[in-house]
């Protein structure tokens, strides 16, 4: 099975909202849950051959929000998952950067196609309305998750998370 390493942004903004993604595929994600074809994401994505964790974090940052010139804050957790990816198989490898920003608009601008076809919504959530929601998020447990960042609990190394530590609805 291929390893496919991913960064992933935990994008908080001055009122404490994360910005997600919703994703919308056309072929089932997760081999266990065969019905799962929609779900809110983090931003982030592949890192390419050569490339360091954080500059692929900063690059899809820039690519898939448009914000540039941002301050890269601590890597906070580690996911290791396997999905269908591009119609394959393949075990993903994740880390979550923490970055925090102020007053910025997101735009789409540098997406890639594929993105723009997947990315179906975007949106800044509240932690409140996570808990309350009956979507999907991922990471699993991800209002959890998100808790202490926003109390400025911030981990002393990344948090290794794994599927049976919570489910995708709190």
């Amino acid at each position: 099975m291929r390893i496919r390493e991913s960064a992933r942004l935990v994008l908080i903004n001055e009122v404490d909202e994360i910005f997600l993604f919703r994703h919308e595929e056309k072929a089932p994600v997760d081999p266990a849950n065969p019905e799962l074809r929609r779900y809110w994401v983090t931003p982030g994505g592949g890192v390419d051959p050569g490339e360091t964790w954080e500059a692929a974090a900063l690059r899809e940052l820039w690519k898939e929000t448009g914000l540039d010139g941002v301050d890269l804050g601590p890597w906070v957790w580690s996911r290791e998952k396997v999905a269908m990816l591009f119609g394959e198989l393949m075990r993903g490898v994740e880390r979550y950067y923490l970055v925090r920003v102020s007053g910025v608009t997101v735009s789409s601008a540098n997406q890639l196609g594929y993105e723009r076809e997947v990315y179906q919504r975007q949106r800044w959530w509240p932690l409140s309305e996570i808990k309350a929601s009956d979507e999907t998020f991922f990471p699993e447990g991800l209002a959890g998750l998100i808790a202490p960042l926003l109390a400025g609990e911030i981990p002393a190394g990344p948090i290794v998370l794994v599927p049976e530590m919570s489910t995708a609805r709190e």
